[in-house]
């Protein structure tokens, strides 16, 4: 996800911009005075009153997330599909990715898509949750870093709503929940339970950093992230009640608004007139008439008018407007008819038509529509048409609090294939076994036959790591060298490992990352500074240098920049990154790649790759898988290493020293560069 600040309205804004000067602001009286950082508050002082909820409507059977998505079907079946690194679609943590949608729970009302974590509620008005919990996202349903299977969180519960890091949920009673990360309120620390906002509320969103809250009697209240500067009065406010800088407690800025959605940086509103408003970073004003849904995305917005008809309007870089091309709207265009309800996700968009059919567009590198393709859909797609609904869901056994991992009997992972040198070759097979074929160099003497459970495996130019389903990791080591890289027994909870030459890194199942000390034959670059690092999802090792993906799709880096390998600092929605000597490559959401280092041989002339599913960096040399089974490469080809054009039905790739192996969907391995004929 890209940076994001959010901005709000300052009050003198509300009350002087033209764009806004139709709209009935409510007093500085009837403004929040008495806001109190206690356990359990009650922030708007409001009476409840009955009947203030009506049933879940159609918006909510469906919801696009980050870079996954889930939809209640006519059952009352919840399917879900996309990323699922956290286990956020609903399932084991070995499949990273989840094309089709597969069920994940019977009896559901309706589904929110947060960032790597997920909410439902039940027909019993149970609210359940799965997926990234470092932030307390789960509200007290469970203790892990993560959750693979749905676990309860609350009772009594109408609407749930999953944002960033934090959740929020009305109960049948009205009354306003909040959990997580500040609870989506700055100046509040993480909450792990659940604790009581307010009363005689009928809609909640939530965006970044920010949460709208849409009251019984037509008031609209805001808070969150607030970075304008304080009027003296409101300056008072914050002293008096130790604000953070750029935060504000719950603000009513509007009143007669029946509907409310925020996206990721802007909150958009429906008025009982039919009119729809937005609130962004530099305006406040209407975009339409006779609105009947509205959605809000990473920068782009969707709504749907009372005739049927889809509009949509902002960020197209990656399709999600879904009218055929990659331009910018700067005001809305009609994408579609027939539509009841919308949801935007970070660079997708999910529709739901009124003959019960769902349609997607946008990104799908990781599934995120529902396809199994990996290219981006310009125009909308029916989705969810092919499916088995008769199908059972899984039962999941819970596991022990102590456990981070499930290793089910029918464990499998992906095969993988490693190389040391010329043949030397490692397989990653299925079941978590490794086969070694070709002519062993280094590694001679030493013997993988004992690893079993392995869902990893790297390699540096002395050393072999692997990564076990349990969270725990083996390694070897030639002979010939210092083995501190191979000083890995004590770690634990890691879900990710990178390796490269004497540099070993792993990612811990709560975001945070460890490495070995240098070696004694190496620099010490500051290659092992990541005792800082949070929220990283994906770690990769250069050879005196590592960097790791927050999970907004930004890097972090440390270590040796003497070529500018470590220049990634603008770089965003990268999924995954490889490193190596002098260079690094980072893969992004869309397919396309970034790389920045060293060029001497032009292994980073990468910018017009397309469709990319897997990269990898040689010493000087780079390739890429491509999603229909070919291989990019790009770098010194003395050795022949980057001769791959030809290379078809390719499941995974490795890029050695001086050549390139590549895995076919038969198990058979070919090679390019050193010891390989060409």
């Amino acid at each position: 996800m890209k940076k994001i600040i959010i901005l709000f309205i300052i009050f003198s804004f509300i009350f002087y911009s033209t764009a806004c000067s139709e709209q009935a602001v409510l007093s500085e009286d009837e403004r929040i005075k008495d806001y109190e950082t206690t356990e359990v508050v009650a922030v708007i002082k409001l009476e409840t009153t009955e009947n203030i909820y009506s049933p879940a409507d159609k918006q909510s059977r469906f919801s696009a997330g980050h870079m996954h998505s889930a939809a209640v079907l006519e059952d009352n079946s919840l399917w879900g599909w996309g990323w699922n690194h956290s286990g956020e679609s609903g399932f084991d943590p070995y499949d990273f990715v989840i094309f089709e949608p597969q069920k994940i729970m019977e009896d559901v009302l309706s589904v929110s898509c947060g960032t790597q974590f997920t909410l439902a509620i039940k027909t019993d008005n149970t609210l359940w949750g799965w997926g990234l919990n470092t932030q307390n996202e789960l509200g007290g349903g469970s203790t892990r870093d993560r959750e693979y299977i749905p676990v309860m969180i609350m009772e009594d519960v109408k609407v749930a709503v999953a944002g960033r890091g934090f959740a929020m949920a009305l109960k049948t009673d009205g009354s306003l929940w909040a959990w997580g990360m500040d609870r989506g309120i700055p100046s509040l620390p993480s909450s792990q339970e659940p604790f009581m906002v307010t009363s005689g509320v009928i809609d909640i969103s939530l965006g970044t950093n920010h949460a709208a809250a849409l009251k019984s009697d037509g008031t609209l209240w805001i808070w969150g992230i607030w970075d304008i500067n304080f009027d003296d009065s409101e300056e008072e406010e914050k002293e008096k009640h130790n604000f953070d800088e750029n935060d504000i407690p719950p603000t009513a800025i509007i009143n007669d608004v029946i509907a409310v959605n925020s996206g990721y940086i802007h909150c958009l509103y429906i008025k009982s007139d039919g009119s729809l408003w937005e609130l962004s970073e530099s305006a406040h004003g209407q975009i339409m008439d006779d609105a009947a849904a509205v959605s809000g995305g990473n920068a782009f917005s969707l709504a749907v008018k009372t005739d049927g008809t889809l509009w949509g309007w902002g960020v197209n870089t990656d399709y999600q407007l879904g009218d055929g091309t990659d331009e910018n709207r700067a005001s809305p265009m009609q994408i579609l008819s027939d539509v009841v309800a919308v949801s935007a996700g970070n660079n997708h968009t999910i529709a739901l038509k009124t003959d019960d059919t769902y349609w997607a567009w946008g990104s799908n590198s990781f599934g995120a529509i529902g396809i199994e393709v990996w290219e981006a859909q310009t125009r909308p797609v029916q989705i969810l048409n092919n499916i088995d609904i008769t199908a059972k869901a899984p039962v999941h056994e819970v596991m022990p609090p102590s456990e981070y991992f499930n290793i089910p009997d029918d464990f499998q992972t992906e095969m993988k294939v490693v190389q040391f040198e010329k043949e030397d070759l490692m397989i990653l097979e299925t079941d978590g076994t490794i086969t070694r074929t070709g002519t062993p160099g280094l590694f001679e003497d030493s013997s993988v036959s004992d690893w079993t459970g392995i869902i990893d495996i790297a390699v540096g130019q002395s050393h072999v790591v692997g990564l076990r389903a349990d969270g725990t990791v083996v390694a070897m080591s030639s002979s010939r060298w210092d083995s501190e890289e191979t000083n890995v027994s004590h770690w634990r909870d890691i879900i990710a490992i990178s390796v490269t030459y004497m540099n070993t890194v792993g990612l811990r199942a709560d975001g945070t990352v460890i490495t070995t000390r240098a070696a004694l034959n190496m620099p010490d670059s500051g290659q092992a500074n990541v005792g800082d690092w949070t929220d990283i999802v994906a770690v990769a090792a250069g050879s005196t240098f590592t960097l790791g993906i927050k999970n907004d799709g930004t890097i972090v880096s440390t270590g040796n920049n003497s070529f500018g390998q470590l220049n990634v600092s603008s770089w965003t929605d990268i999924i995954a990154l490889s490193a190596n000597q002098c260079h690094t490559v980072g893969l992004r959401s869309n397919g396309t790649v970034l790389a920045t280092g060293e060029n001497n041989h032009g292994q980073l002339n990468v910018q017009d790759w397309r469709n990319i599913v897997q990269i990898g960096t040689g010493f000087d040399h780079t390739v890429g898988l491509k999603s229909d089974g070919t291989v990019a490469a790009a770098g010194n080809n003395v050795n022949g290493q980057c001769d791959v054009s030809h290379w078809t039905d390719i499941v995974a790739i490795s890029a050695g020293h001086a050549d390139t192996v590549g895995l076919k969907s038969d198990g058979t391995i070919v090679g390019a560069g050193v010891g390989w004929d060409n």
